[in-house]
């Protein structure tokens, strides 16, 4: 289990802090690290033809990414940006083979690792293939909740990110998240603060986002 490989890891690993906006890694980096983030929130992002870029995947506290590079010792194929301050645990080949002959479950945990990675991939593609906004921004409000990944303050669930946040990590106009939560409002769902959405009935969220992935 992961509790018993982590303390060597953190160990073994360089400790990173990234401020707001600032680069982890880049598109054409060697993925000489394989990445850990201990306290933050992180985009992996591939940029379109316009321009602009294009969110691939989120970093929670708690999750690995740059795996598959890392892994297969290629260069980076995505960029990721902090989106909050970040707390990154890097580690190196060196590191990465102390942990894996110290803690022989290691290297199964890390397999497993990779398959959510790929996942969460999958997951992202499909929801950007939805065209509704709305359904989108109702799907991420729902998984920050299931996933733990809000704050919980005397029964009330907090999703303390920002509209432009939000906007970003969906490849979303900030205008069409804006409405989405406009909606949800006026429908009681959510109530909206600064940097900040309170999920003021779930179960009616969850059951839009159900009946609209069914249409």
């Amino acid at each position: 289990m992961r509790q018993d490989w982590m303390p060597f890891l953190r160990e073994a690993a360089s400790l990173r802090t990234y401020r707001p906006g600032e680069n982890i890694f880049l598109v054409g980096d060697p993925a000489a690290y394989l990445y850990y983030m201990e306290d933050g929130l992180a985009l992996t992002y591939s940029g379109g033809e316009d321009g602009r870029e294009r969110g691939v995947m989120a970093v929670w506290p708690g999750e690995f990414f740059g795996a598959a590079s890392f892994l297969r010792g290629n260069v980076h194929r995505a960029a990721s940006v902090a989106l909050k301050r970040c707390r990154v645990l890097a580690v190196d080949a060196g590191a990465y083979r102390a942990c894996a002959q110290r803690h022989p479950q290691f290297i199964p945990d890390m397999t497993v690792e990779l398959s959510r990675e790929v996942a969460m991939l999958f997951e992202q593609l499909a929801d950007s293939s939805l065209l509704e906004s709305d359904v989108k921004v109702a799907r991420f409000l729902c998984r920050r909740v299931e996933r733990d990944q809000c704050l919980r303050r005397g029964g009330q669930l907090l999703v303390d990110l920002s509209q432009e946040l939000i906007s970003r990590m969906l490849g979303l106009s900030r205008w069409s998240v804006n409405q989405a939560l406009r909606r949800f409002r006026a429908e009681g769902w959510v109530d909206t603060g600064y940097r900040a959405i309170r999920i003021a009935d779930y179960p009616a969220l969850r059951a839009f986002s159900d009946a609209a992935q069914g249409r």
